[in-house]
């Protein structure tokens, strides 16, 4: 599990994800998405008690680029998850969930894809990528594994709903499901930090 945590904070987690190859609709889904129904702009505080009341464990606290990172491990369904939650300024902007490896993560991703459909509608963006030497279509269990393992394979699902929020659903290289819950606050918060990066450059 602290092998899941540090691979959150490393995965480039300070930017908003960037996909090619995106089939772009414009569903946008009027349930608000959240994760644990935790209110946007919670102070660390109130996420923390509501997280370890859910039988969470707090596991680390860092600070980053101006966020405040809080990570908890935790299980559901019977599988261990690891929980980045990130603040500016003490307020809940992001939130990215990783899941250890799956034994067939298609099939998982298949899974979890219809329980966010059933609850957001269909996604606003779907991302089918397969670069060569696995775009032939021809490729077995194993094939796939490995094109996602040298990232020359990505699925990813993007919701998103009335209020900005994107939560995208995406197979890792660890073959492991991550979502990503990503406000527009938050990403606010980092065009500002570009644009001051910009001044000085």
């Amino acid at each position: 599990m602290k092998k899941i945590v540090s691979l959150i904070i490393a995965g480039c987690l300070l930017c908003s994800p960037v996909y090619a190859k995106s089939k772009k609709k414009e569903n946008i889904a009027q349930t608000e998405i959240k994760f644990m129904d935790i209110p946007w702009n919670s102070t660390s505080e109130e996420v923390n008690e509501k997280m370890i009341g859910a039988s969470f464990v707090q596991t680390r606290k860092n600070t980053i680029d101006g966020f405040d990172l809080f990570m908890y491990e935790g299980r559901v369904s019977g599988g261990k998850i690891g929980v980045m939650c990130m603040y500016g300024d003490n307020k809940l902007a992001k939130i990215v969930v990783d899941t250890e490896p799956q034994d067939d993560p298609a099939a998982e991703f298949i899974d979890k894809e219809a329980v966010l459909k059933a609850k957001y509608g269909e996604p606003k963006k779907e991302i089918r990528k397969y670069d060569s030497p696995y775009d032939n279509g021809k490729n077995d269990d194993s094939d796939f594994k490995t094109g996602l393992k040298v990232k020359r394979i990505f699925i990813a699902d993007t919701f998103e709903d009335k209020n900005g929020v994107y939560l995208i659903l995406q197979i890792t290289d660890r073959l492991a499901l991550e979502y990503i819950y990503e406000t527009d606050y938050f990403r606010f918060l980092i065009d500002e930090r570009d644009k001051k990066e910009n001044k000085i450059f």
